[in-house]
């Protein structure tokens, strides 16, 4: 490539635009557009980045790729930047003291999540709470509560709320954790508790 610039691909997501078009792994982004990316410096990691953002989200944008010493036009649909865990929805438990959060893009693709995964990732755990006590992790995947699926921020407060109003002796959550599921046990004193504490 002596003489040639551009960025080279070292990751292509499955399921995205940029697989469906065919993008792989080694190629080299020489051109999008028409429009040279003489990037060769550290310095220049945004270029390619700023250029895309100038695009609308739908539209295509033609990429010249330097593939096997030859040059390749491929069209790519530019499609919205997903969530990241700092922008996903979270809720906070208080009297069990943890937060959860939305399972994002880069969750599914960095843990390998099977296509549909449902749940909430653990954000954190308080040390010495409740469920620190029982063992729950930050990182696990919450699948259910008392036996009752959490699939999104409204099903884990509405699925707490059933918890606080039944009281019961153990609280029992089924998680994901890294490549094994496994049962959280929480044995809860009622009488610390607050009312309506998920937020």
């Amino acid at each position: 490539l002596k003489g040639r610039k551009g960025f080279r691909i070292t990751q292509v997501y499955p399921g995205t635009k940029a697989a469906e078009a065919g993008l792989k792994v080694g190629d080299v982004i020489a051109a999008m557009n028409g429009q040279a990316l003489n990037a060769f410096r550290i310095q220049d990691d945004q270029m390619l980045r700023r250029k895309i953002e100038n695009i609308d989200i739908g539209s295509q944008a033609e990429l010249t790729l330097i593939r096997d010493g030859n040059d390749v036009s491929v069209k790519v649909v530019l499609e919205e930047t997903p969530s990241t865990a700092v922008e996903a929805k979270t809720a906070t438990d208080e009297d069990f003291e943890f937060t959860v959060r939305e399972i994002t893009f880069a969750d599914r693709m960095e843990r390998k999540l099977r296509e549909g995964q449902k749940g909430l990732v653990t954000a954190s755990v308080a040390s010495g709470g409740w469920a620190s006590l029982s063992g729950l992790d930050a990182g696990d995947i919450i699948m259910s509560i008392e036996d009752r699926a959490v699939q999104d921020i409204a099903s884990f407060k509405e699925a707490m709320k059933e918890v606080r109003a039944k009281k019961p002796r153990i609280v029992k959550l089924f998680v994901l954790r890294q490549y094994r599921t496994a049962f959280v046990f929480i044995e809860p004193d009622w009488s610390l508790a607050t009312e309506g504490s998920s937020k």
